[in-house]
């Protein structure tokens, strides 16, 4: 992932509607009901932080991080604005060791969440498994991730042109089965799965560390 693209967008990105605020209003409810005011939990790929002060008041504490600095000093300016005391942003890689605890339930988050990031990183299996070595064990990885193999006839080509004018990052083609193949693989047993329609599927997992 290039995070001097996400630095050159982020002020953009800040300002957009979200594209699907049904979808979003769904998915966040479910996880939010997943979550408890004892947990530590840490968001991977937090972008400018919206998901994440929305998710605030259902834990003890949030950390969410991103590659991006300008994302990071967006969410920075909205948590100040939202007086949020539980919140901490941090600019950091998800492979970063700074961003790995040992919690009051033993080593590793309570819950780790990673929300339409996978298709955009280099290897999307070896962050799920990233993601699952953050968790303590008995822990939750959350995500939900663009699957974009279904449409990739068209949407693909024109990423591409997207990408050479400097208007897309490197983006995965990954379908479903794929997502929750790399769940399972990272030893991580899927609780709970949906899909959401439109011109792009989402895939939605809550997963457990076993």
């Amino acid at each position: 992932m290039t995070a001097s693209f996400w630095d050159g967008v982020a002020r953009k990105y800040a300002s957009a509607k979200i594209g699907n605020p049904q979808a979003y209003e769904s998915w966040l409810a479910r996880v939010a009901a997943r979550l408890s005011v004892r947990d530590e939990v840490l968001e991977v790929g937090c972008g400018t932080g919206t998901t994440a002060l929305r998710l605030a008041a259902n834990v003890k504490h949030m950390t969410a991080s991103d590659y991006s600095s300008e994302m990071i000093a967006i969410a920075k300016e909205k948590l100040i604005a939202g007086g949020h005391d539980n919140v901490t942003f941090v600019r950091a890689d998800p492979f970063d060791p700074a961003l790995e605890q040992e919690g009051e339930n033993g080593a590793g988050y309570d819950v780790v969440m990673g929300f339409n990031f996978l298709h955009l990183v280099d290897d999307p299996s070896a962050m799920v498994n990233r993601l699952a070595g953050l968790a303590r064990p008995g822990g939750l990885v959350i995500t939900k991730t663009a699957c974009l193999k279904y449409r990739s006839l068209y949407l693909l080509p024109i990423v591409g042109l997207m990408r050479l004018l400097g208007k897309a990052p490197p983006v995965r083609s990954l379908s479903i089965s794929e997502v929750d193949e790399m769940m399972l693989d990272a030893g991580l047993n899927i609780l709970e799965h949906r899909t959401f329609g439109g011109v792009v599927r989402s895939r939605f997992l809550i997963a457990r560390k076993g």
